[in-house]
């Protein structure tokens, strides 16, 4: 699929469910899978236009999100899909590939990913890192509310040992 075809989505669902879950060549690596919390580059299907239609996706245009999601894709295409991009393929690396079918079955096991008969290798893979992004960027959101948190309590702090008195009165 020519590049132009692409475009950046994320879950515009206010929920934790799946915003799309499509198996389309058009896609990169033949499947797309959105989530809460990723940002994904997907082939602009009739299926992906209506999920946006209806709100369930949200297309991306900063440079951050696509940024990651340019990442994740070199993650599941094909080294021919790679080198279009101007990737070669000797140039990538993924913790994903390579992995044994019984190491890819521990790893949903372990996330509580349930394989479906039929799945997809592929499918699979998409699953394990759609979850593990999700899981970062909810720790991501709990490490900012710490911060924030913190923060505000160093401010009450601040604000608690700093008074103020006029000049010339007794303290």
């Amino acid at each position: 699929m020519p590049q132009a075809d692409y475009i950046y989505v994320r879950s515009g669902r206010s929920d934790n469910r799946v915003a799309l879950s499509e198996v389309d060549e058009a896609h990169p690596g033949g499947t797309a899978f959105v989530a809460q919390g990723m940002t994904r580059k997907v082939g602009y299907t009739p299926f992906v236009a209506d999920q946006i239609r209806q709100g369930f996706l949200v297309e991306v245009n900063d440079a951050a999100g696509k940024k990651q999601a340019d990442e994740f894709a070199k993650t599941v295409m094909s080294g021919e899909e790679r080198e279009a991009m101007g990737e070669p393929q000797a140039d990538t690396f993924d913790p994903l590939v390579g992995k044994s079918d019984s190491e890819l079955a521990q790893m949903a096991k372990d996330r509580n990913i349930k394989i479906e008969q039929g799945m997809r290798k592929s499918d699979l893979v998409s699953a394990i890192a759609a979850h593990d992004n999700a899981e970062a960027a909810k720790n991501e959101s709990l490490r900012n509310q710490r911060d924030e948190i913190a923060a505000e309590q160093e401010e009450k702090q601040d604000t608690k040992t700093t008074k103020v008195t006029a000049p010339g009165k007794d303290r």
